[in-house]
């Protein structure tokens, strides 16, 4: 039987003795229930004062932390970032958290630092986010409008990816000029032509 239910049957016109001291230890149950319920859910949210940083934010503020840095220098820190991981009891790599840049790095190896298992989950990671991106911009429905806005988005993710991103995802400067192509193509009405 609930604690609701005990409430409810003493509630309803018992007047012994009995019934008010029942009444009164379950009533104070559960208040002290509730005081030990809240206290649990204030432990799980966070204070005011904590913020909570999405993942999409941690990762822009990865890639921008990253493209200052010396390549070399990256490079040696992804290899212990994945060190601490297997440290820790991973199996494989985890690139949440890794830039594009940085992934680039173990991608094309320049200190023979990787694994080449290590390198084709990094090229996976890198090829996944670009792999996002052209599905968020195809999601409303293949139209020539659609072609171009994802044309845009290509030649200003271009734009802002390194030279060694660039290179890892094996970008060129003609996969710039054909992302420009697209962003310029208009809506082509077979009404239009008729002249």
């Amino acid at each position: 039987m609930s604690l609701i239910s005990i409430l409810s049957t003493f509630t309803s016109g018992s007047s012994s003795a009995t019934g008010n001291s029942v009444i009164s230890a379950a009533q104070a149950r559960l208040v002290l229930a509730q005081a030990a319920q809240e206290k649990a859910d204030a432990k799980s949210k966070p204070s005011t004062g904590d913020v909570q940083i999405s993942p999409a934010a941690t990762l822009a503020q990865a890639n921008k932390a990253d493209q200052t840095k010396n390549f070399g220098v990256l490079a040696k820190e992804m290899r212990a970032i994945l060190n601490s991981q297997y440290k820790a009891g991973n199996t494989s790599p985890d690139f949440a958290k890794i830039s594009g840049r940085g992934l680039a790095s173990i991608v094309l190896n320049e200190g023979h630092q990787f694994s080449q298992e290590e390198q084709a989950a990094a090229r996976a990671a890198l090829k996944g986010r670009e792999r996002d991106v052209l599905t968020t911009a195809l999601s409303s429905g293949m139209s020539v409008a659609t072609l171009a806005s994802y044309g845009k988005t290509l030649e200003q993710n271009y734009d802002t990816k390194s030279p060694e991103e660039r290179k890892a995802l094996g970008y060129t400067e003609q996969t710039r000029i054909n992302a420009a192509r697209m962003a310029g193509t208009k809506n082509i009405s077979l009404f239009d032509e008729l002249d």
